[in-house]
């Protein structure tokens, strides 16, 4: 068999919410088993002539809050999950959280992911639904059925989780969660899946406030769960859930996925009809499953050193177990083999279907800790265990992993009433290496399906970074990152990091002060020219981007055949003076500008962030063209080096920055002075000698007009250029132009390139020579609705010009790659969480796919729980609800009493509330927040945003035709979408069943109608 990897897991078991609580519990050896006080049972359903008698048995195992559903975050509506199975709410909790713990976000994962799971009897609809009376005149059969059977357990998370893989509910009693695992592994190994998610539930609402004991039944008097003791009298069964995922082993440690355990081998039997009855154990069946899963694991019994046995805690069971393992293993203690054995039901009693999921989760997290804890209230062996004769012996206390076995292999089981057996082996794997090089700046993102949950996210994530010092920042980044569903409340913040990676300061954090939109904005890149360029450019992105690094070398290394200086003299390695005024010189300044730009360019489309449209500065057009694919990189930089050695050659000149509209600034050109410039509304840029310069300098500052000289020495776009335009268009006709791919703005013209000007050389001349139009190119991209202009530069030149743009839109958003008051690094990651923050989808894989990184368990998404529950109906309540019923089918009225839920108030969506403000529409909202369980409604509420599918949409119009006497379809909801909507059509319907009369006859009905304040 092949390794299975067991990545990520989940639970809520009892006293325990999350993983991390349940292994602290069992170290620390609790159990979990509860004393009910007479308060909890005088607040619970059961009579006080019961649990006062004597046989009552006041203990029960039950997790925290099973009330409480998120409904919202999963797309239900209240009412909905309201009826739904309480152990298919959990498990579809846990099935997300194990996804989250493991790094994996399904969206994004290229394989099929399957789901194999099961869950015990649905008692909530026995002791919660069943006690509503008519309960079918208000839930429609198939809802029920939806949400109360075990078909739809598996599916249902598949279809919630968005995964396309095999969707299978297990059922076979106690083993079913554990068989879940084996066929997981089954599925995996026959290639039929590529990861999946294996778990049970359990939720006995019978047993919650305890449970009445009778002689030589399962359960015990004591409410103690003592498994293989001499004072053990049965079981006690508690409640939960657990959820695991699972990869091949290779595939995980490829996609550098953390690794609690591998699977080594499974097996499945049944006991068959050789047994006493149907309910007993067998010896001979439990033996063969365990020895065949270690035939399977290639593994022999001396090499398993703790097994985590099935272990009820009952006289009949225990015996049978222990020998079926001693014959399973045929070895003895004499042979110096030494197994150590243990029971979680021991602290958390008998999980039914979800029994082998927590033994299993168990088993995992003592190989990967090393630890093995107490299985508890064991003091000396059930008469009927001769642990003499077998190498097996109870743990009683917290252990680390005997120094005896050279593996640290386990093997865990779980046995089924009606004979299902199923064993697991597994086996612990290396230690990973801590000691790798981390760089000091870090990326984490956050997401959130509201903006409380991601008030609760950030600084949850921040304690937990703070507290374990040894998870390295880097791996935290990549995890949450590539491994968590990128949700519509966004938040980015760039962490510095200590030596050892741990977490030290924010450095810079960013934040969506509203959700995204579903469409991603388009990206338009802006590419400064010379002026912007500076001596240590790209030299920190330089050491940390490997694509960076390369196509930076890559053009250094272009730029050294055509250059007259060794390119990289000028740049990171020279700190000298000498350097830096050589930077300043146009025929080493333009190139070296141009492959800074061209580079991290690159670095941002390898990283996702895909131009819709590009505007580049004089030289930056130049960039674009080389992204655009209009100049191959060689001639792009030959070109540019030639251009840069033209410039240079020209007369000594200047150029002033003033704050001047387009025309007042022409009133200032002459034959000595050109407007070389257009930037903004009042922003204009001159170029000319250096004394025409200087003089109007002096001129404008007497008027009181404030400029700025720009650090240049030759005049562009100006008639200084004049001499070398013939030579520059000779150069251009030995270069290959072709049409735009990705289109960009003309300086030349100030509106979109077109395919003839990219590819004549004379437009290149031109653009040389006449003024750039750079306001005009801002004002066209503008139109974009949302845009993102994005600085690729040294700078914050154009970042600056465009906010000064008046902006098109309010979540139009200017940044810059790396200029900031922050390092250049820190501001690119900035940079880079800002885009994710307003929408850009970025490659993370890409981001992180060179870095030394690896996923890592993390807190999960903090749900926004609140209560979907149907109260329990008295009999009085019972006869007095029967009674308006009956007197509603007697009077021939259609009123439906509402099922009794908690209201929820309405979640935080994307469209604003607008409260009724027609009859039809407040007749709308009294019908329809019943149904939701959503109070206030508003009329602009999308109805599938709130969680409404196909069935509902059939009830309500079911509903509604009968309310309106109008003919009303399911089509009808789909078009209308909303409240508002459908009153129209409501409206319409009505006035032509009624000839013109624009409201029906029905009862106006507004009791349950509401206004948001």
């Amino acid at each position: 068999m092949t390794d299975i990897a067991v990545i990520g897991m989940a639970a809520r078991l009892p006293g325990a919410s999350n993983i991390a609580a349940f292994w602290n519990n069992l170290c620390e050896g609790k159990d979990a088993i509860r004393d009910l006080s007479e308060e909890d049972l005088l607040a619970s359903d059961v009579h006080p002539s019961v649990w006062k008698r004597e046989n009552y048995v006041r203990k029960a195992a039950f997790p925290e809050d099973v009330e409480l559903f998120d409904a919202h975050f999963f797309g239900f509506t209240p009412s909905e999950a309201a009826i739904i199975d309480p152990q298919h709410r959990l498990l579809l909790e846990c099935a997300y959280e194990a996804l989250e713990d493991a790094g994996q976000d399904p969206n994004r994962h290229p394989g099929q992911v399957s789901v194999f799971a099961g869950c015990s009897l649905n008692t909530y609809l026995i002791s919660h639904l069943m006690s509503i009376p008519d309960l079918l005149r208000q839930i429609d059969m198939v809802q029920l059925n939806l949400a109360s059977s075990p078909d739809f357990l598996a599916t249902r998370i598949s279809y919630k989780l968005g995964l396309k893989g095999m969707s299978h509910t297990v059922q076979c009693a106690c083993s079913t969660s554990l068989v879940a695992v084996h066929l997981a592994c089954q599925s995996l190994l026959s290639g039929e899946s590529d990861m999946a998610l294996a778990g049970g539930a359990a939720l006995n609402f019978h047993l919650r406030y305890g449970y009445p004991h009778f002689s030589g039944g399962m359960f015990s008097a004591t409410g103690t769960c003592r498994a293989f003791d001499v004072e053990a009298d049965g079981t006690v069964f508690g409640n939960g859930a657990g959820m695991v995922v699972l990869k091949r082993y290779e595939d995980a440690a490829r996609n550098r996925d953390q690794i609690y355990a591998v699977i080594k081998g499974s097996a499945v039997n049944n006991d068959g009809a050789a047994k006493v009855g149907y309910t007993a154990p067998s010896v001979e069946g439990q033996a063969l499953a365990i020895a065949e899963a270690m035939a399977n694991a290639n593994i022999s019994p001396e090499e398993i050193g703790y097994v985590e046995a099935h272990g009820t805690g009952t006289p009949l069971g225990d015996p049978i177990e222990i020998a079926a393992l001693a014959r399973a293993y045929r070895t003895h203690r004499a042979n110096g083999h030494r197994c150590l054995i243990g029971s979680v039901k021991t602290n958390i009693g008998h999980l039914d279907c979800a029994a082998g999921i927590s033994g299993f989760i168990k088993t995992a997290l003592i190989l990967r800790h090393g630890l093995i804890p107490p299985s508890l209230h064991y003091t000396k062996p059930n008469p009927h265990i001769d642990f003499s004769g077998t190498p097996f012996h109870v743990n009683t206390e917290l252990r680390e992993w005997p120094t005896t076995h050279c593996r640290r292999a386990a093997s865990v089981s779980a046995f089924g009433v009606g004979g299902t057996n199923a064993h697991v082996v597994l086996e612990a794997v290396a230690s990973e290496n801590f000691h790798r090089k981390d760089n000091a700046l870090h990326l984490l993102i956050h997401s959130a399906a509201s903006e409380t949950a991601l008030d609760r996210i950030v600084p949850a994530m921040s304690a937990h970074l703070l507290a374990q010092p040894h998870v390295a920042l880097a791996d935290a980044a990549f995890t949450l990152a590539t491994g968590r569903r990128q949700l519509a409340w966004r938040h980015a913040q760039v962490i510095a990091s200590t030596n050892s990676g741990s977490m030290t300061d924010v450095v810079a954090a960013h934040r969506s002060p509203v959700s995204i939109s579903t469409a991603p904005p388009p990206v338009i890149l802006m590419f400064p020219g010379q002026g912007s360029q500076t001596l240590h450019m790209g030299h920190e992105i330089y050491r940390a981007e490997p694509v960076f690094r390369e196509t930076f070398d890559a053009c250094l290394d272009l730029l050294s055949r055509f250059m007259s200086r060794d390119p990289r003299s000028l740049m990171h390695t020279n700190t000298t003076g000498e350097a830096d005024k050589l930077l300043d010189q146009t025929e080493y300044a333009q190139p070296l500008l141009f492959a800074f730009e061209y580079a991290l360019a690159q670095l941002l489309i390898n990283w996702g962030v895909k131009p819709e449209l590009m505007i580049g500065h004089s030289l930056g057009e130049y960039v674009a063209a080389s992204i655009g694919g209009t100049l191959n990189l060689e001639e792009a930089l030959q070109l540019i080096t030639i251009r840069g050695q033209l410039m240079q050659s020209t007369e000594r000149g200047a150029m002033l920055s003033a704050p001047l509209a387009e025309t007042e600034a022409m009133s200032f050109t002459s034959d000595a002075i050109s407007l070389a410039a257009v930037n903004g509304p009042s922003q204009s840029v001159f170029s000319g000698s250096e004394i025409a310069i200087d003089s109007l300098h002096r001129r404008l500052e007497a008027d009181g007009i404030h400029c700025r000289q720009l650090a240049v020495s030759r005049a562009f776009h100006s008639p200084l250029m004049d001499p070398i335009l013939d030579a520059f268009h000779e150069c251009l006709m030995g270069i290959t132009l072709s049409p735009p791919r990705i289109s960009w703005m003309s300086n030349l013209t100030g509106t979109l390139i077109t395919a003839a000007q990219a590819v004549d050389p004379a437009y290149w001349v031109n653009h040389l020579r006449n003024t750039v139009r750079f306001h005009e190119n801002m004002r066209e991209a503008h139109a974009q609705s949302d845009a993102i202009f994005l600085e690729v530069g040294p700078q914050r030149v154009l970042q600056q010009l465009a906010n000064r743009f008046p902006l098109a839109s309010k979540n139009q958003v200017a940044l810059s790659s790396t200029a900031s008051e922050k390092t250049e690094y820190a501001s690119l990651l900035s940079t880079l969480g800002s885009l994710w923050v307003c929408g850009v989808t970025i490659d993370w894989n890409s981001v992180y796919a060179r870095k030394d990184v690896r996923r890592i368990s993390l807190p999960t998404y903090p749900f926004e729980r609140q209560r979907c529950w149907l109260e329990r109906t008295t009999s009085a309540e019972s006869e007095s609800a029967a009674s308006v019923q009956q007197s509603a089918i007697v009077d021939g009225s259609n009123t439906t009493a509402s099922l009794p839920i908690t209201v929820h108030t309405r979640p935080r969506l994307s469209t604003p509330f607008v409260g009724p403000s027609t009859l039809t529409q407040i007749r709308l909202v009294s019908i329809l927040e019943p149904v939701f369980g959503i109070r206030p409604l508003g009329i602009r509420d999308n109805f599938f945003a709130l969680g409404a599918d196909s069935l509902m949409a059939a009830s309500v119009a079911s509903q509604l035709k009968e309310h309106y006497g109008i003919q009303l379809e399911v089509v009808h909801l789909y078009e209308a979408l909303d409240i508002a909507s459908l009153a129209v059509t409501i409206d319409e319907m009505v006035a032509e069943a009624h000839h013109g009369t624009a409201t029906s006859d029905a009862p106006l009905l507004i009791a349950g109608s509401s206004r948001e304040s």
